[in-house]
Order: structure tokens, then sequence, then C-alpha cells
């Protein structure tokens, strides 16, 4: 039964009779680890809500995979996924990241590619990258380059499949502070008004800017 983001709902529930009616259920795909970027993840917490035992068994995902070939820092990594296909809340997002300083991996396919890389470009300024494409697959590969080499190379050459992009974490200069509490205090107040709780924002700010979470709350709490 085909399973995908625009019958989530529809098929989710038909799913769920059959395996309340006695019928067992396996999630499967055409690439990568199901339930990771993955509508199946949907249907896991669908299960879990009925009380229906959910079991894993391993398998390929894509980002992990691309990480041990890439190249890159594999000590700490953040996984971001697809990014937002309208720019305004991709550049948005993009900022909100800016500053993690450890390699940051993101899904994406070959129609988007491009545009992905042309924000990750304006946010994050001209670091390495590594694309990996096609994994386990016949035209699979890794290309390193500078974000701006990217660019370059996907607006002379079509994108094909699958990718898997993994960008440099920030490195701050010697001797500088990466944000003001000022500046900081405001990335907190965005993120609450993006629908996050004013501790969790506070976490999220304090790894980016190395300022602690208790002279952040303070001035939070001030202000």
């Amino acid at each position: 039964m085909s399973y995908f983001q625009h019958n989530i709902k529809d098929r989710g529930h038909l799913i769920l009779d059959r395996i309340k009616n006695g019928e067992n259920c396996g999630i499967i795909t055409d690439a990568g680890m199901p339930c990771i970027s993955d509508p199946g993840a949907e249907l896991v917490l669908q299960c879990l809500d009925e009380n229906i035992d959910v079991r894993v068994i391993p398998g390929p995902v894509a980002l992990i995979s691309a990480l041990a070939i890439s190249g890159m820092n594999t000590t700490k990594f953040y996984f971001e996924g697809f990014l937002n296909t309208q720019v305004k809340n991709r550049m948005d997002r993009l900022e909100k990241i800016k500053y993690i300083d450890t390699t940051l991996i993101f899904y994406a396919s070959p129609h988007k590619i491009r545009g992905d890389l042309d924000s990750m470009y304006k946010i994050f300024g001209n670091r390495s990258v590594s694309i990996v494409k096609e994994i386990t697959k016949i035209n699979e590969s890794v290309m390193r380059f500078s974000l701006l080499e990217s660019i370059e190379y996907y607006t002379q050459n079509r994108p094909k499949g699958e990718y898997v992009v993994l960008v440099e974490g920030y490195a701050k200069p010697s001797n500088e502070n990466i944000v003001s509490i000022e500046d900081a205090l405001k990335m907190v107040s965005k993120l609450v008004e993006d629908g996050e709780k004013p501790i969790d924002a506070i976490k999220f700010v304090s790894i980016q800017t190395e300022i602690s979470k208790r002279e952040l709350y303070k001035h939070y709490v001030d202000n």
C-alpha cells in the first residue's frame, strides 16, 4: 500500500484498521531509512497513540552514511533535514542555525539543491561543503567544494539524484565575541515569536552564542 506525504491521513487510518484486525505492517522506502525525514514518522506516532507495538530493524540512513564518507568533522553534527521551499522561511531557518559549530547536515532534492546552496552561501558565507549523491547506488559520489564553488558547479551542471549536503560548522574568529547580549536577546525573542517556549529558545541561543543560559535568562526576564 503506498503511503506518502499527500495521503497520510486517509491511508494512516486504513493501515491502523488493518493492524487492529490482526495484520502485521512493515514500513519500507525506496531510499534511505524509513521515518527519518520521511512520512513514516507520522504512522509510527499514530501507532504509539493507539498502543500498537512498533519495532525497528536497523537499515541504511543517508545522513550517517554520508557523514562517514564526507571528509567532514564526524565527532559532533547537527541534522536539519530538508529546508523550506519558500526562500524567506529557508533564510530565516538558516539564520537561526548559523552559529552552530558542528557539521551541519541537510537533505536536498535535485530541483532544490541550487537554491539551498545559494541561501547557505548568503547566510553562512563561503564555508567548506561536501555533497554526497545517490548513496549506495551505482552513481554514488562525494564532491568537496566551497559553497561558492558548489553554486558555480550546479549552475553549469544539472543536478540529478538525491543529495546529502554537509556544511562546515561555524568557526568563531579568535578573540571575538560571536554575538552581543542584546543581539542574543533578539534571537531569543524571534524564536519565541515563532512559537518556541522561552526556556527552549534560551537553551538554543546559548548553544549558538556561548552566552550562558543563566545570563540569557536573567536579561530576558529583566526585559
